[in-house]
């Protein structure tokens, strides 16, 4: 089984949160998907200090494998975004970039923030 990093549980490996490091050394291959990467480079460069973030971030990289963003998944993108607009719900690109990426690469999703993907159909998450 394949596993990928939501933003936040990223950002808290960064930070050096015990229990999610605890958790993630246990998963031989950790994967992130290009919208998770374009989102801690957001923060970095939005920080007080964009240097030491940039600098955190490419050393953090070294560490994992990345999911590519295929015209599938772009696909499921537009999918899901449409289903989700018609049911009145509404999720952030981002979001729904990182889960029909990790849809299309049978990958589970360890997210703390459930809320954002418990209603999208074919995602399988893994909740800290």
């Amino acid at each position: 089984m394949k596993y990928a990093l939501d933003t936040d549980v990223a950002i808290d490996y960064l930070r050096g949160t015990p229990e999610i490091i605890k958790r993630l050394i246990e998963i031989p291959e950790l994967f992130l998907t290009p919208a998770t990467v374009a989102e801690l480079y957001y923060g970095a460069y939005n920080s007080g200090k964009p240097e030491k973030g940039e600098a955190d971030i490419d050393e953090f990289l070294e560490n994992f494998y990345f999911l590519d963003m295929t015209p599938r998944s772009c696909k499921l993108f537009g999918k899901i975004k449409a289903d989700q607009k018609q049911k009145g719900k509404t999720f952030g690109d981002f979001d729904v970039l990182i889960a029909s990426t990790c849809i299309t690469h049978n990958c589970v999703l360890i997210t703390r923030n459930i809320r954002h993907y418990r209603d999208i159909t074919g995602l399988s998450v893994e909740s800290l």
